[in-house]
């Protein structure tokens, strides 16, 4: 095979260490491929079924892999086989959500708010399609029902947060110190449940936002958390996931 010039991979050095990464390399990406190939198959199996849980689980599966269109086959047959299983639907909204499908997402949730039930991840997610668009109260009342349901929620209160610094970058523009500073002290509360509830990840977080805030610096906490959440919350896969 010819080595074009623009290709980064040099045959000549494909020896020694070189060669045992690569084979390794390949092996974990055919294992991968593999375990797809593997998923797919199972997920045949089980739109022959009637089993409302299988559909969930390998719903979520793929939900977090990013396959969107057999996650919500799955979860939409998670629903259909039981009107009452209520994680399907939060899901279903959460798929919808990191696809942007924000109105849809919050449609469909609509449909189990006001039942006789509590999920804090329900209230959770609403919370969160509110804060992407960009309605700060509504998304603030939601974060604060999730932890009501669940006082050591820590994405919720990150959330929290993210929504309390949105609010108060328009706010300094507008040149209101005294309820900014009213607002800081209220992060501070927060930032300290994080450091009681959290692990020493969160509390090394919690511990730099609270430094960043002493210096008013509310765009750059405000980046900080953004970029928190999203890496180990919004795009992370949980570990019960992996399980599966």
């Amino acid at each position: 095979m010819e080595n074009y010039q623009y290709e980064r991979r040099n045959f000549n050095q494909d020896v020694g260490p070189d060669s045992r990464l690569r084979k390794i390399v390949d092996q974990v990406h055919q294992s991968m491929i593999e375990e797809i190939d593997s998923l797919f198959e199972i997920s045949e199996q089980i739109f022959g079924e009637k089993n409302a849980t299988a559909h969930e689980k390998i719903g979520l599966v793929f939900l977090y892999m990013h396959v969107f269109d057999k996650a919500e086959s799955h979860l939409q047959a998670s629903i259909e086989i039981n009107k009452n299983y209520y994680g399907s639907y939060i899901h279903l909204a959460r798929a919808y959500f990191l696809q942007k499908r924000y109105n849809k997402a919050y449609e469909l949730l609509s449909e189990i708010t006001g039942k006789n039930f509590h999920y804090p991840d329900m209230y959770n997610l609403l919370g969160m399609i509110n804060l992407e668009k960009k309605k700060h109260s509504q998304a603030f009342q939601y974060f604060k029902q999730a932890l009501k349901y669940n006082n050591a929620y820590i994405e919720a209160y990150f959330n929290l947060i993210e929504a309390i610094l949105q609010r108060m970058v328009s706010l300094k523009g507008e040149k209101k110190e005294q309820e900014i500073k009213k607002r800081i002290s209220f992060l501070k509360i927060l930032l300290k449940k994080i450091d009681n509830f959290g692990n020493a990840e969160d509390r090394k977080q919690s511990s730099l936002l609270n430094r960043v805030l002493n210096k008013l610096a509310i765009k750059k906490a405000l980046k900080l958390v953004h970029d928190y959440r999203e890496t180990n919350y919004i795009r992370h896969m949980p570990p019960e996931i992996i399980g599966y």
